[in-house]
């Protein structure tokens, strides 16, 4: 079995030199089609993910939170009756302080998420087609 011109390996069916001219020479003046349909398919994939996704209503992931949060609050009320006379007001008050805390926690953890999800949309609709 011939070597290439190394020794190593099997050989080769033409010279190396040769076959790397050919090569270039077969791809010279190619680069500037395949760059251009590989822009066109990216424009075309940016565009369609722009449209589809730009179309997406805003989905909020909290949405049973606030129905935990005042049956917690419900369930609070009814220990309260377990409780000697003296201390349900003050129990009454923190149950309350409680659920005012964690309305707004709430409240203020969806706003950020719908901004975030409104700049998202934002820059969707700013990339260059």
């Amino acid at each position: 079995m011939p070597g290439n011109e190394r020794g190593t390996g099997p050989a080769t069916f033409g010279s190396p030199v040769y076959l790397a001219a050919h090569t270039s020479e077969l791809h010279r003046g190619t680069d500037a089609p395949v760059r251009a349909r590989l822009r066109d398919l990216a424009t075309d994939h940016m565009a369609e993910d722009r449209l589809s996704l730009s179309a997406t209503p805003y989905v909020d992931e909290d949405a049973g939170a606030e129905a935990t949060i005042e049956e917690e609050f419900g369930r609070k009320l009814i220990g309260l009756r377990r409780l000697p006379k003296r201390e349900r007001a003050q129990a009454l008050r923190s149950a309350r302080e409680t659920r005012c805390l964690a309305l707004k926690a709430l409240s203020e953890k969806r706003a950020t998420a719908r901004r975030a999800w409104v700049r998202l949309q934002r820059q969707r609709r700013l990339v260059p087609v």
